[in-house]
């Protein structure tokens, strides 16, 4: 879910769900980290704290120190570290504080030793067998949704399909760029970013290669997004 493609009134109207949640403020800011927590191991989401359970905009008292105060608590809470996006926003000329996080790439994720996942509209912990299920349900980092809008290349795609064909003669035949990166599993991926477009999304990605022969590496190289 990104607030950048979707009005934040228009989330408030929506009301909560398995990624949306309503906070009145930071009084019980356990809770609000439980969701955190929840929603990096689910498929991420946003908490819009200074809103009621039943979509009331009430508003929130928040400074600077506020928003310090409560990235370093995330950091040190939640383990692996989750770094979600904190923003101000003001709706009926009352305050909210709009906490968008993504769907982590280190599952599973505890706030307190606690592991906790997100059912509907509601954050529960799990034990053991939800832990299990949860690392099956773990992606990397290339697989997770794109959600930033990128320039994909038509011909990298293209002498991708040419190549597949000629040097590994698999039966392939270039139809559109949709339709080849559809196969590909790459569509609307981190990975067509980082494959098919010269827009620098992520500056600190990098793309290990190596060659073999039979089981001996005979050369690698690592590629980063900025060459």
């Amino acid at each position: 879910m990104s607030t950048n493609k979707l009005n934040i009134d228009e989330l408030v109207r929506k009301g909560e769900g398995d990624m949306l949640e309503f906070k009145l403020s930071f009084a019980d800011i356990g809770d609000i980290l439980r969701t955190i927590c929840a929603f990096a191991n689910h498929k991420g989401g946003v908490i819009i704290v200074g809103v009621s359970d039943e979509g009331q905009v009430a508003g929130v008292e928040v400074d600077n120190t506020t928003l310090n105060r409560l990235e370093n608590t995330i950091r040190e809470a939640i383990e692996p570290k989750v770094y979600p996006t904190i923003r101000v926003k003001a709706i009926n000329n009352k305050t909210v504080v709009i906490i968008q996080v993504p769907e982590g790439v280190n599952k599973p994720y505890f706030y307190r030793g606690v592991c906790y996942t997100r059912i509907e509209t509601v954050t529960r912990s799990v034990g053991r067998n939800g832990v299990i299920e949860i690392l099956k349900s773990k992606i990397s980092f290339d697989g997770i949704e794109l959600r930033e809008e990128v320039n994909v290349r038509g011909d990298l795609v293209e002498k991708l399909v040419e190549r597949a064909r000629r040097h590994r003669r698999m039966k392939i035949s270039f139809t559109s760029v949709e339709d080849v990166l559809r196969r590909l599993g790459v569509r609307g991926k981190r990975a067509m970013a980082l494959l098919f477009s010269d827009d620098i999304i992520f500056p600190q990605a990098t793309i290990k290669c190596a060659a073999f022969r039979g089981k001996e590496k005979i050369d690698d190289e690592t590629i980063y997004e900025t060459s």
